[in-house]
């Protein structure tokens, strides 16, 4: 039995290469799109300069730093960029006591073509369509647990079926890696834990992801004062934080 977690829209973060000079801004592995998280050891951000839906608790002054470079999927992660990994971990979530038909593997967008335990399986895009017609683009929706799984399944490398000559991808693929499976299994609530040492695909932090989403180095480059009033807050003299996600203090049409 693994335990009980909330569902979560998939993000990815992966280790940034160490390049002499400037890093590749965009970046692909396993058909996901990455790009390169840069300045490190920037200033979290200021209260006032917090994205319009965080929390309004002390914490938001600490939110935001991060003193290393790493990548960070340029969408959340796809139905289509996550089925393989659902036809590999299939056969092990029934193992731990799960159904074919749970939206917590498969997110609502793919179907067991048998719900008979006793038979083997494939999974498909919903609506019997041989492609994924209408729902490849759809960000998956798994819970943290599961999400932990494919991390470690990227980590070690995204074996498919068939390319490793054989019918079922062993459990060490999705056991270890970037977490510890052991972790989010037994009774009780789940209590997230720490990637592993040497992780290349991971979950990310809070900082991570409020870096990735609304940090922008050259935000005061052009010497306007923070909207906020008051002098560039950032003693790397330019960066800072945008309203929104896509670099602007206007709400997104």
């Amino acid at each position: 039995m693994i335990r009980s977690a909330s569902v979560l829209t998939l993000a990815l973060l992966t280790a940034a290469p160490a390049l002499a000079g400037s890093a590749p801004r965009l970046t692909t592995e396993h058909g996901i799109d990455f790009v390169t998280v840069g300045s490190p050891g920037n200033r979290p951000m200021r209260t006032q300069e917090r994205y319009y839906n965080i929390n309004t608790s002390p914490v938001t002054e600490k939110v935001g730093r991060v003193n290393y470079r790493y990548r960070v999927g340029k969408t959340e992660v796809t139905a289509s960029q996550y089925l393989q990994f659902v036809r590999a971990f299939g056969e092990h979530w029934e193992n731990l006591g799960q159904t074919r038909g749970s939206h917590l593997l498969h997110g609502g967008y793919f179907t067991p073509t048998t719900l008979n335990p006793n038979v083997n399986t494939d999974y498909h895009f919903i609506g019997g369509a041989p492609g994924p017609g209408l729902y490849g683009n759809k960000p998956i929706k798994i819970d943290w647990r599961v999400a932990a799984y494919f991390c470690n399944y990227l980590h070690n490398g995204a074996p498919v079926i068939g390319d490793v000559n054989q019918e079922t991808i062993p459990w060490s693929v999705f056991a270890t890696g970037a977490y510890d499976a052991a972790t989010t299994m037994g009774p009780g609530p789940l209590t997230p834990t720490q990637r592993l040492p040497g992780a290349t695909f991971w979950l990310p932090t809070l900082d991570e992801w409020t870096k990735a989403a609304y940090y922008d180095p050259q935000r005061y480059a052009d010497g306007a004062p923070p909207p906020y009033g008051g002098a560039i807050p950032d003693q790397q003299g330019t960066g800072g934080y945008w309203l929104y996600p896509h670099m602007s203090q206007n709400e997104p049409i």
